[in-house]
Order: structure tokens, then sequence, then C-alpha cells
């Protein structure tokens, strides 16, 4: 468990046994967050429901497309590959797990159905291909990066970096 994370959301029905896991999850060297039922559900929107409802996106738009392993293997750049990676993961381990990921209710929906209304937005500017679009498209990003704020940024610029030097190998 070192290095990894554990997310220990109390309820009525969790008991006394939770502190127990938890103590046995933080002695293994886990970090330990506490959330609330609704703010975990909402962060699960993050960490698994919109990735896994963009993979499955992203594979059906390559079917219509006609694109092919070999026509992505020949095209990606290491930025792209990320999604990449993540729709194989997906697509290559228990299609049912995915779909009642996909499938459930609570928060986690408001993130998909506020990502697609964002992601509406920002295709609306992009199409329209002109310096405005274009100033406007910067705006968005600069905002975007003042709340995700400079430091976890650069942080995950590393991380990037390291990955892409792995996978600069591979490919």
């Amino acid at each position: 468990m070192k290095d990894k994370n554990a997310i220990v959301v109390r309820t009525g029905r969790s008991g006394k046994f939770c502190s127990e896991f938890e103590a046995f999850l933080y002695k293994h060297g886990a970090s330990i967050y506490q959330d609330s039922a609704t703010k975990h559900d909402l962060l699960m929107g993050i960490g698994q429901k919109l990735p896994t409802v963009i993979s499955v996106a992203l594979a059906m738009t390559l079917e219509e497309n006609g694109i092919t392993a070999e026509d992505l293997a020949s095209h990606c750049t290491l930025t792209s590959l990320y999604p990449i990676l993540a729709m194989a993961r997906v697509h290559s381990q228990n299609p049912r797990t995915y779909a009642e990921i996909m499938s459930t209710s609570g928060e986690s929906r408001k993130i998909v159905h506020d990502f697609a209304t964002n992601l509406e937005r920002v295709k609306s500017v992009a199409d329209q291909g002109d310096q405005e679009g274009i100033q406007e498209l910067c705006r968005l990003m600069e905002r975007n990066g003042e709340h995700l704020t400079e430091s976890f940024l650069r942080n995950r610029m590393e991380q990037a970096k390291a990955v892409d030097e792995v996978l600069g190998a591979i490919i």
C-alpha cells in the first residue's frame, strides 16, 4: 500500500470495523483521505466515470472513422498516447465493471454532464477557426491554469515527463 491512496467514507453502515480497516491501511503505508459520501462520489466522477466514458466514446469514434490500431501507432504523439492507453485499459478488462462505473447514479454523473457542456463550448470556440477564437481558447486555458495552480501543473508536468521518458523508449 506504500504510495497508494485510500479514501475513507464513514457512514452509519461502516461500523466499528472502519477504524480498524483504516488503521491497517495506514500501517501498510497508504495515504489516508477522509471524504463525505457526496464529495467522494463527485471525485470518483473525475477518477473513474469520466475517463471510462471518454475511453468508450473514443473507441466508438475510431470505429466510426475507420481508424485502425496501425493508424494510431503511426500517428500518436506522447501526449495523444495517454487517452489511447486509458482506452486500451478499459477495453482490455471486464466490460461489466466499466459498464457499472458508467451507470452509477449520484454526483459522479454531474462531472460527465459538466464535461460534455464544457467540451461543446471548447469545440464551438475552436470551430470558429479565427484569431478571436484562438484568443478565447488561450483565455480559457490561462484561467484553467490559474485554477489548477502553478505548483500542481509543475508537479504533474514532471510526472508527465517521466512517463514520456518511459513511453518514448517504447514507441
